[in-house]
């Protein structure tokens, strides 16, 4: 079976518009507001708050010090003022700061601050938010290292993994990836050590592992994983990288994603 070469553009074109998966955020209901990245702030520095509703009327006259690092949800604001929610239930020290009982823990509690305060004494910050993710993936070289050779082999497989978005702003996430594809492999003289003089392609069934970076669209991984060739008790002892591990570098191009969910 002799791979031809406008397969090889077909496969290489498929690979730039249809590569690894595609990510859309999906939001957890009930969960909008606290796990939202477009609200999410942090105090760099020491802050008076004072208690109030969610409209914005004082309850308490008493000021309440919110410390440098502690995180908050952007309620409501107006041109002098801002209502916020502290993200407050991990932190046993923000909890004491701000007075919460025990059996307050799940109760919101809203502060308020000046809309000077808002404007420098805080900053935007973002969750990571971990997704299931799936989609296909192209590898269009290899390399061997024992001994070192490298192919134009092409695999095309399925991935399955986690994706863990960094930075929501800039379109940055990491993924970790498994994947099952199918590798057309070229077997010559060279790499059969003479058993086959003639160049001849066979299929490999190809289990990977990888890892991929994602910057907006574009993905760039690398990746690793063993070609078991289909035809196995003929070429076993006369291909040299025949169950051998390889390692290649890998591009995608954004799809789609499902089941985030924020931690």
């Amino acid at each position: 079976m002799k791979i031809l070469p406008h397969y090889i553009l077909f496969i290489l074109v498929f690979a730039l518009f249809y590569g690894h998966s595609a990510y859309s955020q999906m939001p957890v209901p009930g969960m909008a507001s606290l796990n939202g990245n477009a609200n999410y702030f942090e105090f760099a520095v020491e802050c008076p708050v004072k208690r109030c509703e969610i409209t914005g009327a004082i309850k308490d006259t008493n000021f309440f010090i919110a410390p440098a690092g502690s995180k908050f949800i952007l309620i409501d604001m107006t041109f002098d003022k801002c209502i916020i929610r502290f993200d407050v239930f991990s932190s046993k020290l923000m909890r004491k700061n701000l007075n919460y009982e025990s059996e307050d823990y799940m109760v919101y509690k809203y502060f308020v601050i000046t809309k000077a305060q808002f404007d420098f004494k805080t900053h935007q910050i973002f969750k990571k938010t971990v997704a299931f993710s799936m989609g296909t993936v192209v590898i269009p070289v290899k390399f061997w290292f024992k001994p070192f050779d490298f192919s134009k082999d092409v695999t095309l497989g399925t991935t399955l993994g986690v994706r863990v978005l960094l930075n929501p702003q800039k379109g940055i996430s990491i993924n970790a990836l498994l994947g099952i594809g199918i590798t057309s492999n070229t077997l010559d003289s060279t790499n059969t050590n003479g058993h086959i003089t003639q160049p001849a392609d066979i299929l490999s069934f190809t289990p990977t592992v990888g890892v991929m970076l994602e910057f907006g669209s574009a993905q760039f991984g690398v990746f690793s994983g063993f070609d078991f060739p289909s035809r196995y008790v003929v070429v076993n002892d006369q291909w040299l990288y025949a169950n051998k591990p390889w390692l290649s570098f890998a591009i995608g191009y954004s799809i789609f994603s499902t089941g985030t969910k924020h931690f």
